[in-house]
C-alpha cells in the first residue's frame, strides 16, 4: 500500500452503526463537525451501501472514492473495485475508510489501517442491523486518546472521542 489507512467511525454502546442504511441516532451536530475536520481535504473510501445512506453525493473538500461492482458514471465520486485500488491511486496525504461494516472488517484484519477515529455514542439501539467488529482491533491497537463530551444539549447523546493507534 502507498499510504497508511485511517478509519473513522461513530458506533453506539454495542457497536452499533446502522440502521435501514442510516446512522440508528439522530443527528449529533457535534460529531458531524467533528468528522468533517478530520476528513476534510483529505481522501475519502466507502462501500456503495454507505455512499447511498449520504445521498449518493461526494463530501466537500474530500477525493470520494466508492467500492462498487454496480455503480457508474457519478460526477465527482471515482468508481473502484477495491480498497486496495484505492490505497494505491488516492492523492491525498490522508486517506479515511468511512464505512461499511465489511471494508472496516477488511482493513482491521489487515496491515493497512494505522489509526482509528471512534465516537462511542453513549446509548443503545436496540433496532440496529450492522455492527463495527471492535474485537478485530484488541491487541493490534491502543488508546491513544481519549475524551468525553456532554452533547446532552447538542443532540441528546453524551459521546466519547478516541483516537487508537497501531501497536508497532
Amino acid at each position: 500500500m502507498t499510504r497508511p489507512l485511517k478509519i473513522i467511525v461513530a458506533v453506539g454502546r454495542g457497536g452499533e452503526i446502522n440502521y435501514r442504511n442510516s446512522l440508528p441516532w439522530e443527528r449529533i451536530p457535534r460529531d458531524m463537525d467533528h468528522f468533517r475536520s478530520l476528513t476534510k481535504d483529505s481522501t475519502v473510501i466507502m462501500g456503495r451501501g454507505t455512499f447511498e445512506s449520504i445521498g449518493c453525493r461526494p463530501l466537500p473538500c474530500r477525493e470520494n472514492f466508492v467500492i462498487s461492482r454496480t455503480l457508474c458514471g457519478i460526477e465527482g465520486i471515482r468508481i473502484i473495485s477495491s480498497l486496495q485500488e484505492a490505497l494505491h491511486i488516492a492523492t491525498f496525504e490522508e486517506t479515511f475508510l468511512i464505512g461499511g461494516q465489511e471494508l472496516f472488517r477488511q482493513a482491521l484484519v489487515s496491515d493497512w489501517v494505522s489509526e482509528v477515529y471512534l465516537t462511542r455514542v453513549h446509548a443503545e439501539f436496540p433496532r440496529a442491523t450492522v455492527f463495527f467488529q471492535e474485537k478485530l482491533m484488541y491487541g493490534r491497537f491502543t488508546d491513544d486518546t481519549s475524551f468525553l463530551v456532554d452533547d446532552g444539549d447538542d443532540g441528546g447523546y453524551d459521546v466519547t472521542y478516541h483516537r487508537y493507534v497501531r501497536i508497532a
